[in-house]
Protein backbone atom coordinates (compact mmCIF):
# COMPACT_ATOMS: atom_id res chain seq x y z
CA UNK A 1 0.00 0.00 0.00
CA UNK A 2 3.23 2.98 0.89
CA UNK A 3 4.88 1.12 -1.79
CA UNK A 4 2.31 1.54 -4.23
CA UNK A 5 1.76 5.30 -2.71
CA UNK A 6 5.15 6.20 -3.64
CA UNK A 7 5.13 4.57 -7.10
CA UNK A 8 1.80 7.23 -8.10
CA UNK A 9 3.87 10.11 -6.03
CA UNK A 10 7.05 9.16 -8.52
CA UNK A 11 4.68 8.78 -11.76
CA UNK A 12 3.41 12.53 -11.07
CA UNK A 13 6.23 14.15 -9.48
CA UNK A 14 9.74 12.74 -10.80
CA UNK A 15 11.74 15.32 -10.65
CA UNK A 16 10.88 14.88 -7.15
CA UNK A 17 10.26 11.18 -6.05
CA UNK A 18 13.44 9.08 -7.89
CA UNK A 19 12.37 5.50 -8.76
CA UNK A 20 13.03 2.09 -6.52
CA UNK A 21 13.43 3.85 -3.78
CA UNK A 22 10.14 2.13 -2.25
CA UNK A 23 11.77 -1.05 -3.45
CA UNK A 24 12.25 -3.67 -0.65
CA UNK A 25 10.57 -2.05 2.29
CA UNK A 26 8.92 -4.39 4.62
CA UNK A 27 7.64 -2.51 7.71
CA UNK A 28 6.55 1.24 8.14
CA UNK A 29 9.39 1.92 10.21
CA UNK A 30 11.58 1.01 6.93
CA UNK A 31 9.46 3.02 4.93
CA UNK A 32 9.46 5.65 7.50
CA UNK A 33 12.58 5.45 7.59
CA UNK A 34 13.47 5.92 3.72
CA UNK A 35 10.48 8.10 2.46
CA UNK A 36 8.95 9.78 4.94
CA UNK A 37 11.64 11.06 7.32
CA UNK A 38 13.75 12.57 4.20
CA UNK A 39 11.18 14.11 2.41
CA UNK A 40 9.74 15.57 5.54
CA UNK A 41 13.46 16.88 6.59
CA UNK A 42 14.18 14.43 9.19
CA UNK A 43 17.28 12.57 9.59
CA UNK A 44 15.55 9.27 10.49
CA UNK A 45 12.27 7.68 11.21
CA UNK A 46 13.46 8.11 14.87
CA UNK A 47 13.95 11.57 14.60
CA UNK A 48 10.51 12.05 12.83
CA UNK A 49 8.78 9.73 15.36
CA UNK A 50 10.39 11.94 18.11
CA UNK A 51 9.79 15.05 16.88
CA UNK A 52 6.15 14.75 15.53
CA UNK A 53 4.52 12.21 18.02
CA UNK A 54 1.74 12.95 20.40
CA UNK A 55 2.92 10.81 22.84
CA UNK A 56 4.62 12.44 25.16
CA UNK A 57 1.55 14.66 26.07
CA UNK A 58 -0.55 11.81 26.08
CA UNK A 59 -0.38 12.36 30.24
CA UNK A 60 -1.49 15.83 30.48
CA UNK A 61 -4.86 14.79 28.91
CA UNK A 62 -7.11 14.91 31.60
CA UNK A 63 -10.65 13.80 30.20
CA UNK A 64 -11.57 10.84 28.22
CA UNK A 65 -10.60 11.32 24.72
CA UNK A 66 -10.61 9.05 21.49
CA UNK A 67 -7.97 7.23 20.60
CA UNK A 68 -6.78 6.20 17.46
CA UNK A 69 -4.52 3.22 16.00
CA UNK A 70 -6.88 0.10 16.84
CA UNK A 71 -6.24 -2.20 14.73
CA UNK A 72 -3.49 -1.18 12.91
CA UNK A 73 -0.66 -3.11 11.64
CA UNK A 74 1.85 -4.23 15.37
CA UNK A 75 5.09 -2.62 13.36
CA UNK A 76 2.95 0.79 12.97
CA UNK A 77 4.68 3.27 15.20
CA UNK A 78 1.88 5.61 15.42
CA UNK A 79 -0.68 3.23 17.21
CA UNK A 80 -1.73 4.13 20.78
CA UNK A 81 -0.45 0.68 22.79
CA UNK A 82 3.13 1.65 21.77
CA UNK A 83 2.51 5.37 22.42
CA UNK A 84 1.76 4.72 26.00
CA UNK A 85 4.45 2.03 26.56
CA UNK A 86 6.98 4.63 25.32
CA UNK A 87 5.44 7.30 27.65
CA UNK A 88 5.78 4.68 30.82
CA UNK A 89 9.08 4.03 30.05
CA UNK A 90 9.76 7.94 30.16
CA UNK A 91 7.99 8.37 33.58
CA UNK A 92 5.82 11.24 32.56
CA UNK A 93 4.87 13.76 29.58
CA UNK A 94 6.95 16.64 28.14
CA UNK A 95 6.08 20.12 29.05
Amino acid sequence: MLAEAYRRRHAARPDLFSPGRELGLRTVREYDDRITAPFGGYESAAQYYERSSAGPWLAAIDRPAPAAGRGRRSDDPDRVDRALAVLGERGRARS
